[in-house]
């Protein structure tokens, strides 16, 4: 694991965890969710505690709109590939940027790619890397295009 810079990158990196294990076990996001907060964080691998209201503001956030989540990533997958065809903690990654990419706008884009990318790296080595962050760059500039114009017209 990466050293953590703050309290939600720990959280970020919980998030993906517990998606992980939403997907593998089925359980439901709230259950997870208790277990991560009274377990996980408490007795925690992280240098810095989790921001435990934006950890639980993502998980019970995420699962609602994973359908409109996919298709967004979908798009920016190769033709050849599917969102099935991605690991389970790629996909989880994924999910878990674009939700904030899509549906977070006061978190900067910035701020979203260089967190997940840290994230990325906490779990895959670089090719992988470098894989989410051609995926997250391009859905960035699809769903934060007024962001990217308002940047150029300053």
């Amino acid at each position: 694991m990466t050293k953590n810079k703050s309290a939600r990158h720990s959280a970020r990196i919980a998030l993906v965890q517990a998606l992980y294990q939403h997907e593998q076990t089925k359980q439901t996001i709230a259950v997870i969710t208790h277990e991560f907060i009274n377990h996980h964080f408490e007795a925690s691998d992280h240098d810095i505690a989790p921001d435990q209201d934006y950890f639980k503001k993502l998980t019970t956030s995420i699962l609602p709109k994973i359908e409109i989540i996919d298709g967004e990533i979908q798009k920016h997958l190769q033709d050849n590939w599917k969102m099935e065809r991605l690991a389970s903690v790629v996909r989880a990654l994924l999910r878990a940027a674009c939700y904030e990419l899509m549906f977070e706008p006061l978190v900067p884009t910035a701020v979203v790619l260089n967190e997940y990318i840290e994230v990325a790296r906490a779990f895959f080595d670089e090719r992988e890397v470098k894989f989410v962050n051609g995926i997250l760059d391009s859905i960035a500039k699809m769903v934060r295009l007024n962001e990217l114009i308002a940047d150029k017209v300053v």
